[in-house]
């Protein structure tokens, strides 16, 4: 009887070993599982990518918010500025462009699109005394029956301060109340004068270190620091169109003094950037922001799978 239990005994042994294999087998799988690097950060909805290139086009009017990528040293940044609001038989006066190229920035910008001055008319809405309402970001006011004067595009550094903008591309001036008004200045242009022998003055344009001279008579206010002056009002004339906004405003144009005269354009806002100029008529306030994106690092292509073992070790522990 004792033979056949030694036999019995020594069987079971290879069992055991076999068990601690599979165990050990187990726990160099789970140690040795490479998962694949993560994916690259999603752009935002407003950029694309071609290539390396990467551009980001923000076209609503308001305040956006680019975080720069890390890494990234350069942006080349082109901004368009608002047109400026017409009146009956008048065309709108143009929005600016600028473009730089701005470098060794980290952290956030903030992009701010202007709007277009709105139409002149007595059903203007928003404007001072029934003036057309003027473009967001520093676009200005007409007076009764002015157009508004176009918003300025930039971008900035802090949310509200213009002492931090770094490009900006000046809005258009509005057009003088009624249907022959002053046709409001482009971009870095002054406004026309209305018609009539008392017709308003056109507003001037902003410069690089001041706003628009306001347009007389009829009290056109003169344009500010990032905003276009308010076209003038009397009760007898039609008003003045807004300023254009810009690094300093447009000035607003004058009032028509008696019954009949037209108001004066706005002035147009001065721009900055390495390169600035006058949009087209076809072109919509925005701003575009290109850069190249860093290049993803190598991935390994000794694992292509969901998970990677590293049989050396497991036959070196085995």
């Amino acid at each position: 009887m004792q033979p056949a239990h030694t036999t019995a005994r020594s069987s079971k042994r290879p069992l055991r070993r076999a068990a601690l294999g599979v165990g050990s087998v187990g726990v160099l799988t789970s140690a040795a599982i490479a998962f694949p690097g993560a994916a690259a950060a999603q752009l935002p909805a407003e950029c694309s990518q071609a290539g390396a290139q990467v551009t980001c086009v923000y076209d609503t009017t308001g305040q956006h918010v680019f975080a720069i990528p890390d890494g990234v040293d350069t942006l080349i940044v082109t901004a368009i500025g608002g047109r400026g609001g017409n009146t009956i038989n008048t065309f709108s006066s143009l929005g600016g462009t600028a473009e730089s190229t701005l470098s060794g920035l980290t952290g956030t910008l903030y992009v701010r699109v202007g709007g277009n001055g709105a139409t002149g008319g007595s059903g203007g809405a928003g404007g001072f005394n029934g003036g057309a309402a003027g473009g967001f970001n520093g676009g200005a006011a007409g007076g009764f029956s002015g157009g508004g004067g176009g918003g300025a595009s930039d971008v900035r550094t802090a949310p509200g301060d213009l002492s931090s903008r770094l490009v900006i591309a000046a809005g258009g001036g509005g057009t003088g109340g009624v249907g022959d008004g002053g046709n409001g200045g482009n971009a870095g242009l002054p406004g026309s004068d209305g018609t009539g022998f008392g017709g308003g003055g056109g507003g001037g344009a902003g410069t690089a270190v001041a706003g628009g001279a306001g347009g007389d008579p009829g009290g056109g206010s003169a344009g500010t620091l990032g905003a276009g002056g308010a076209g003038g009002f009397v009760v007898e004339g039609f008003g003045g169109g807004g300023g254009g906004g810009g690094l300093y405003g447009g000035g607003g144009g004058g009032s028509g003094i008696f019954g009949g005269d037209s108001g004066g354009g706005g002035g147009g806002g001065s721009s900055l950037g390495d390169v600035t100029g006058v949009a087209s008529a076809s072109d919509t306030p925005r701003v575009t922001i290109v850069y190249t994106a860093l290049e993803e690092p190598p991935v390994d292509p000794g694992c292509t799978g969901s998970l990677c073992i590293d049989f050396g070790s497991f036959f070196a522990l085995s």
